[in-house]
């Protein structure tokens, strides 16, 4: 599309009122190829379509500095960590060559998008944490951002409201449905990769067995690892063992929540039942049922283990056949 083109003073260009403007005999284009810098380029207004040239070499010329800052970035640099692209000799040249300590607590937040927004989600967290110049943000492509935050002991609550903090800002701001995996604490850039890796594994992992959730924490994935590393022959050999697959396969949706509620709350009835606003004999009621149907108690930790890891085991089945 050709840009429209008219004469006026530099003012008027630098304003951001316009993209292309002509000055005596010359015409000049606004670029901004990276974020907070801007550039302009000019030609001689010689001949007819001098106006499209300009903005072919504009092209040219923002894609060469996007490629320069790339390379030489601070977001690019940690980006080369995160995959494993950058070798130790870099980091250590780097590191001082941008200021960071090395050796800090980092923890790495993978926000997984629903789809390909429309504006940099990257540049929402920059503004909404800007405060926080030792936290960085990296785009590893229009649905995976990361947001490498250090953090001191006790950590936990901090990176629950950082977590919960993004997807609120996000998904109002973009109307996108996002979901977090929270990696394992690393205390060395080396180690960057590492963390990541756990993210995306919580993601994984946690989207499948708490599907309902938006925020999935590695260290909190339990037994859903070492279910994750089993084959399918294994997972189904041990499903049939542990329990009677065929009164455990009739148990209905209302009755699974509740047992799952019942876990979260650490096998506490009262504080199930005022959480669930049941009434505590009908909660004592669907526990015994369940027990009627599969032989478990699951009052008792050994029968509530033995459920949860079946139910784990058959949710991860449903997925793997999902998948075939």
């Amino acid at each position: 599309t050709k840009e429209k083109t008219v004469s006026g003073d530099f003012n008027q260009l630098s304003d951001g009122n316009l993209s292309i403007i002509k000055i005596e005999n010359y015409l000049y284009y606004r670029i901004k190829p990276i974020r907070n810098k801007t550039y302009y380029v000019f030609i001689e207004d010689k001949k007819e379509n001098s106006d499209i040239i300009l903005k072919l070499i504009a092209v040219l010329t923002s894609n060469y500095i996007k490629t320069y800052y790339e390379k030489h970035d601070k977001t690019y640099f940690l980006k080369s960590i995160i995959q494993k692209q950058a070798t130790p000799a870099d980091i250590m040249q780097k590191t001082s060559q941008y200021k960071i300590q090395a050796d800090k607590q980092r923890v790495v937040l993978l926000l997984k998008l629903a789809e390909k927004p429309d504006f940099s989600v990257a540049e929402i967290l920059s503004n909404l944490f800007i405060d926080q110049k030792q936290n960085y943000v990296v785009e590893l492509d229009n649905c995976d951002i990361i947001y490498i935050v250090e953090v001191e002991d006790n950590f936990e609550n901090q990176l629950s409201m950082i977590a919960s903090t993004i997807i609120t800002t996000v998904e109002e701001e973009l109307l996108i449905p996002v979901v977090i995996g929270v990696g394992k604490a690393v205390n060395n850039l080396l180690l960057l990769e590492e963390s990541y890796h756990s993210a995306n594994l919580a993601c994984e992992i946690g989207g499948v067995f708490e599907s309902e959730k938006n925020i999935f924490t590695y260290s909190k994935l339990g037994i859903g690892v070492f279910i994750n590393k089993l084959s399918k022959a294994d997972l189904e050999q041990f499903f049939h063992q542990i329990v009677d697959t065929e009164a455990f396969e009739k148990l209905d949706d209302e009755i699974v929540k509740t047992i799952q509620k019942f876990f979260e709350n650490n096998l506490n009835i009262s504080e199930t039942a005022r959480k669930m606003y049941l009434h505590r004999n009908t909660l004592v009621y669907r526990i015994e049922k369940v027990q009627k149907q599969t032989g478990l108690d699951v009052r008792n930790f050994d029968d509530a283990l033995l459920f949860k890891t079946a139910y784990m085991v058959k949710t991860y089945l449903e997925k793997l056949n999902d998948n075939t």
